[in-house]
């Protein structure tokens, strides 16, 4: 199969004159289908679907797809297509997770989560759709449409007399180009009457070792406005402890892997408590993600540990769970 592939590419590759212009096609897509009973319209379907999925290569390069994958590609493809009418329809919602002291007494945060019931597909998973509105282009509008949600939140529980603990949000590194970002953001803000100081924002350690000049550009332009920053899934990543502070910010969250294996290997450990001491000296506060049992809560006491987050306390929760919760907590 792949070999006849290869002899169809060699022919396709050729190229296609139209009004005495030359074209260079460099990416197809075929989809073959045993069944007699498959239309031609479902078969373009399919083509398009692998267009919309598989990424731009240079030279010859041939991906044969299993039934699973081609079923993984038109459901990435109807998750990529539905994305600006959920947007529209106001299907998104969001949950909220509470951040706690690492004695596990005091909520000391929110971090706020997008969640999508799509008709007809059921829950979608924010690992599909997120990277999904990163290539189509649906990042930007999706990330305002969280924060306007945020402001809108945060003005019912004042208004309910609420006490409202600092609201994380996630920041696409995809947005880490954007210009004027944090003037909309600021923007948004005012026009809600919320503070900056309500608001703390989450960058991955992998999207800073992408694109770290943008990433201190925005991160500099967001705390000097007064929104605090987070380096969000330390660990996962490869970066240096220098290469993060050559960037400004406010808190650290540790990955969950990392804290697992500093359960059981030495060097992790001895490297997050050298951290925790070295974090204490700089005034940057250290979150553990994924605590989940009392022994990994002390744990992450031990290595230095500021707050915690997990579902030892809290799972993530929509808005009416939440306002429970910070009805339910003292002042």
């Amino acid at each position: 199969m792949t070999a006849w592939l290869h002899g169809l590419y060699l022919k396709l590759r050729a190229p296609l004159i139209l009004d005495n212009d030359f074209f260079y096609p460099t990416l197809y897509a075929l989809a073959v289908e045993t069944s007699l009973e498959c239309s031609a319209d479902r078969l373009l379907g399919y083509s398009q679907c692998l267009l919309h999925t598989e990424e731009r290569t240079h030279g010859c390069n041939i991906r044969v797809l299993g039934n699973s994958e081609l079923l993984s590609a038109i459901e990435n493809c109807s998750v990529t297509n539905r994305l600006p009418q959920a947007l529209y329809h106001n299907r998104f919602t969001l949950h909220y997770q509470a951040q706690y002291t690492a004695e596990g007494n005091e909520i000391v945060g929110l971090e706020a989560l997008m969640r999508w019931d799509e008709p007809g597909m059921g829950p979608i998973s924010p690992a599909k759709f997120i990277p999904a509105a990163e290539k189509n282009g649906m990042i930007a509008p999706m990330t305002i449409w969280l924060i306007e949600q945020i402001c809108r939140d945060i003005k019912t529980w004042a208004d309910a007399g609420l006490t409202i603990p600092k609201i994380w949000f996630n920041l696409s590194a995809a947005l880490l180009g954007e210009p004027f970002l944090t003037r909309q953001v600021l923007n948004i803000l005012k026009r809600h009457d919320v503070s900056p100081d309500s608001l703390g924002m989450e960058l991955t350690e992998t999207s800073l070792i992408s694109d770290a000049k943008n990433a201190a550009l925005v991160l500099s332009q967001m705390i000097s406005a007064g929104i605090e920053v987070a380096i969000d899934d330390y660990g996962a990543g490869f970066t240096s402890i220098n290469s993060m502070f050559a960037l400004p910010f406010n808190q650290l969250k540790i990955d969950r892997c990392f804290m697992l294996r500093s359960l059981t290997c030495l060097d992790s450990y001895t490297l997050l408590k050298s951290l925790g001491e070295v974090m204490q000296t700089r005034n940057i506060s250290l979150v553990y993600e994924g605590i989940e049992t009392e022994s990994q809560r002390q744990h992450a006491e031990q290595l230095g540990a500021n707050y915690i987050q997990g579902f030892l306390f809290a799972r993530p929760e929509p808005r009416d769970k939440i306002s429970a919760l910070l009805a339910s907590t003292p002042a």
